[in-house]
C-alpha cells in the first residue's frame, strides 16, 4: 500500500555557522576567491526571499522505499540567471553552491515528515544519474499521482532547474539512518554525523 505526502512547503535555512561551513566547503572563504563573510550573507539573503522549496513524496511502506521529488523553486532560476546576465559569475555560481545546501536542508525536512507519518528513517538516498540509472526518474514520476512540484521534461531534464528526485531506502531503525547526499560517500563509516547518530 502506497501512502502519499501531498507537496507541501518547506523553509530551509542554513545558520551562521552553517554558511561559514559552505563557504569553507566551496572555497569562498579564502582572500583569493575576492567574497567576504558579508557578500556571502548578501547573497544568500537575497536567495532566502527567491526559494519557494516544496516536496511531495510517496512512501510503500511494506518495500521500506519513498520515492520523493523537492524543488526550491522556479525564481531561483531567474537569480541565477540575472547574475549571469549580468556576468556575475562567481555570484550565479556561489548561488549554486548554496542551492545545495538548501536542497539538503530539504531531505532532513522531508525526511521528518517521512517519520512522522510512518515511523521509518531514510538510511539511504538513491539519485537517478548518479547511482540510480537516469531512466528512472521516468519510473518516479508516475508515481505522483497528485502531481510532483518538478516537472520532467524531455531529456531527463527536471524543472525548476534547482531541483532533485530520488528514491530513498527506509527503515524503522533510527541507528540505521544516514539520510543525507554523501550516502555514498567512502568516507562514510569516519563520518562525525553519522557517528552522532549512533
Amino acid at each position: 500500500m502506497r501512502k502519499y505526502i501531498p507537496t507541501v512547503l518547506i523553509h530551509p535555512e542554513l545558520t551562521r555557522k552553517e554558511l561559514e561551513e559552505a563557504a569553507e566547503k566551496y572555497h569562498f572563504s579564502g582572500t583569493d576567491a575576492g567574497m567576504d563573510a558579508e557578500g556571502i550573507r548578501e547573497i544568500y539573503e537575497k536567495l532566502c526571499k527567491a526559494v519557494d522549496c516544496r516536496a511531495a513524496c510517496v512512501i510503500e511502506e511494506e518495500k521500506r522505499e519513498a520515492a520523493a521529488a523537492l524543488t526550491l523553486g522556479g525564481q531561483v532560476d531567474v537569480l541565477q540567471e540575472e547574475y549571469q546576465g549580468q556576468g556575475l559569475l562567481m555570484e550565479a555560481y556561489l548561488t549554486d553552491c548554496l542551492c545545495r545546501e538548501l536542497l539538503r536542508k530539504g531531505y532532513a525536512a522531508l525526511e521528518e515528515r517521512i517519520q512522522e507519518q510512518t515511523d521509518l528513517y531514510a538510511m539511504r538516498y538513491f539519485f537517478p544519474g548518479q547511482n540510480l540509472p537516469l531512466s528512472e526518474m521516468e519510473k518516479i514520476f508516475p508515481l505522483f499521482e497528485g502531481g510532483a512540484p518538478v516537472k520532467l521534461l524531455p531529456g531527463c531534464v527536471l524543472y525548476p532547474r534547482q531541483s532533485v528526485v530520488y528514491r530513498a531506502a527506509l527503515s524503522d531503525s533510527p541507528q540505521a539512518g544516514c539520510a543525507d547526499i554523501c550516502a555514498e560517500c567512502e568516507r562514510r563509516q569516519m563520518c562525525e554525523a553519522r557517528k552522532g547518530r549512533s
